[in-house]
């Protein structure tokens, strides 16, 4: 056992030497490789429990069932559209008040944006209950292969998950805007571990049904929870802390509810409407036609998310930097990351286009994976378009140059959804892939990255 964690300790000592020879190392970004590192750690555990589980969901569910997994999933993800006003400016406002030492501040901030999360989980949670837990919910003629039963009570847990997903959502946003999300991916680790405990045994032993697997999404969630609340203890920190009375209210309201909080918030609904692929072809095509696209696309999706992990990690360290007027720093930082993720995209994209279909056969069996060699060349150009935006958008995004950034991820996600609904019925399941890549060729990319510059001198 003592080799194993000398081996383990060994290996993380040697990939984080890599990550900062090939990335970034600067004095002023502390925690900044550990963050990703982290991060990998999700994605890593994420996929390991994605192995396991998908072919267990597909043998025990149906692709029916598995459909409407991902088509739930998808939607408490989507439903973030409406809290983007706070989730998104809160990073930048309570960076400032953290790279400035104003405790009183970063406390208000926190607190208005708690418990805006606490109302609108709520709401959402009614909306959740109204499209799928009454008799006449749309939900259960939608996915009528399914019993109405089902449907109910999987939505009526859904929307009990969503409550306790924003709230830990909330405690994440502040650790990092403080420069700590190492803390906040590796409670998300705990949570999908538990998760994997829970739903496991719950398919293989009891035979238990998809609200089994919903409840064990409320367990993770409420694990994590207790593993912040636990190191914050431990740690003495009152993140709520206390304010005067009145302290800066003012200023944190205008923010919030002025140009500049509207702007977060319809950023937030394009960036998962750019992203609610599965919904579009589940709600136009149905469950089967969305579960193969999943298998398509998952995998991608992974390889999109540990690349996106990168320039992420750089929000609050930006908002630190820009907080201090370093503008020097700011565009060396800009052009190392813009290098980085086109090497690495290019890397990925074509590497995917190659052993995509060899890498699904493995996970789910070459029974159920799609036998479609354009599908995953279309995958891999997409990872490679979506990997290079990126930069530029989190550049933008953690500056506050918002309405350049609202016009290009506006168009994008227009013609995007319009060349979607129009190719379904002639491609199918690639039309997301070819709509994308199409308008990514035609000036999307180049406008990203015209953005990026921009964003360092506006």
């Amino acid at each position: 056992m003592g080799k194993a964690a000398q081996g383990a300790k060994k290996l993380h000592q040697s990939v984080y030497r890599l990550l900062e020879t090939f990335l970034v190392s600067r004095p002023s970004m502390p925690g900044y490789i550990s963050s990703v590192l982290s991060g990998y750690g999700v994605v890593g555990v994420n996929i390991v429990v994605q192995i396991l589980l998908v072919p267990l969901y597909l043998s025990t569910l149906g692709k029916a069932g598995f459909g409407f997994l991902m088509f739930v999933l998808v939607m408490v993800n989507f439903a973030a559209f409406g809290i983007g006003w706070m989730s998104g400016g809160s990073i930048r406002v309570l960076g400032e008040f953290y790279a400035k030492g104003d405790g009183a501040g970063f406390h208000q901030v926190f607190r208005w944006m708690r418990r805006a999360f606490w109302v609108y989980s709520a709401v959402a949670a009614m909306v959740i209950l109204i499209l799928g837990a009454l008799p006449w919910s749309p939900l259960i003629e939608r996915f009528a292969d399914l019993s109405p039963e089902i449907v109910r009570v999987t939505s009526l847990l859904t929307a009990f998950y969503i409550v306790v997903y924003y709230d830990f959502t909330a405690l994440r946003q502040a650790l990092t805007a403080m420069g700590k999300k190492s803390l906040a991916n590796y409670a998300t680790i705990v949570s999908l571990v538990v998760f994997c405990l829970w739903v496991v045994p719950w398919l293989l032993i009891y035979e238990g049904g998809l609200p089994g697997v919903v409840a064990g999404l409320i367990v993770g969630s409420l694990a994590a929870r207790l593993v912040v609340g636990f190191w914050l203890k431990r740690h003495r920190l009152n993140i709520e802390g206390t304010v005067p009375s009145g302290f800066k209210a003012r200023e944190v309201r205008g923010f919030f509810f002025g140009k500049k909080g509207a702007g977060y918030a319809l950023y937030g609904a394009l960036l998962l409407a750019l992203q609610a692929d599965v919904m579009i072809v589940g709600w136009v095509g149905g469950a089967n036609m969305a579960a193969d696209f999943v298998l398509v696309w998952k995998v991608a999706e992974i390889a999109v998310l540990l690349l996106w992990r990168i320039p992420e990690s750089l929000h609050p360290y930006i908002v630190h930097m820009d907080t201090r007027k370093d503008t020097s720093e700011l565009a060396s930082l800009y052009k190392t990351m813009r290098q980085r993720m086109l090497i690495l995209g290019a890397s990925a994209g074509i590497g995917y286009a190659l052993l995509g279909p060899y890498i699904v056969q493995l996970w789910v069996g070459s029974n159920n994976a799609p036998d479609d060699q354009v599908a995953f060349a279309l995958a891999g150009g997409s990872l490679f378009f979506l990997a290079i935006s990126r930069v530029p958008s989190i550049f933008a995004y953690a500056r506050v140059h918002l309405k350049p950034l609202l016009f290009v991820i506006g168009l994008e996600v227009l013609l995007k959804i319009i060349g979607t609904v129009f190719l379904i019925p002639h491609f199918g399941i690639t039309a997301p892939l070819i709509s994308f890549i199409v308008i990514h060729i035609f000036g999307l990319a180049l406008a990203y990255q015209c953005l990026g510059s921009r964003s360092l001198y506006f």
